[in-house]
């Protein structure tokens, strides 16, 4: 008899905790769980942003070869060369772009290999660099223009009919259109459309269409 109450009790005691368990999970079943959506309709779409300055743009022709001894020469064709002027600086980049080492073109042949019909081309650098660095690419500018307007190429999106940017204005997005005067691998030179210190979005803007409310993430950049 004792069994048998024991075994009630038990039971009556399972069975209550099992009605406790189904009454937390109905809970939090009816629990509102906001998703990404609505956290950015509240909070604002994460975006990183730069300030709208004026600087100086250059416009570079980009020649490849291999540095032996601090020289870099290099083949490069008849409308190339005739940009290419003996002084004009140089740029070298290693390391992911971490390491930058300046030169500047020592020489240019006057005639084109008969083999090849190109011209050669030599850069000699201020530093030394790493042995081991194999074929590269140097950057060489051929046009310079200072005191302009110019923005990161992340700035400006070139999917419409005429170039497009979108600046913040009290935490919200403006679409504006830009008239482009030249670009690098770097930055557009931006003619018109555009002013100094006017805070344009460089992150991926191809499904803004203006007016979205936004949150600035600048301070977490450089942990992505």
């Amino acid at each position: 008899m004792k069994i048998i109450v024991s075994s009630i009790v038990l039971l009556a005691l399972y069975g209550g905790i099992l009605i406790w368990k189904n009454g937390q999970i109905e809970e939090k079943k009816n629990t509102y769980i906001p998703t990404t959506y609505d956290l950015q309709k509240k909070n604002g779409i994460p975006v990183f942003v730069d300030k709208v300055e004026r600087g100086k743009f250059q416009d570079f022709i980009t020649i490849s070869g291999t540095i032996r001894d601090g020289q870099l020469k290099s083949a490069v064709a008849p409308f190339i060369k005739n940009k290419i002027r003996v002084g004009a600086g140089a740029k070298v980049e290693f390391n992911k772009g971490k390491k930058q080492v300046n030169g500047r073109v020592s020489s240019v042949s006057s005639g084109p290999s008969l083999l090849t019909g190109l011209y050669e081309v030599t850069v000699n650098f201020d530093q030394r660099l790493p042995k081991d660095l194999g074929a590269v690419t140097v950057d060489i500018p051929v046009k310079e223009v200072n005191n302009v307007i110019v923005v990161p190429r992340e700035a400006v999106s070139v999917r419409e009919v005429k170039p497009v940017v979108f600046i913040l204005e009290n935490n919200r997005l403006t679409k504006k259109f830009v008239q482009i005067a030249g670009a690098n691998a770097d930055v557009f030179w931006i003619k018109s459309g555009l002013s100094q210190d006017e805070t344009v979005v460089t992150s991926d803007t191809r499904y803004f269409s203006g007016g979205e409310l936004v949150k600035v993430m600048n301070e977490t950049r450089e942990e992505l």
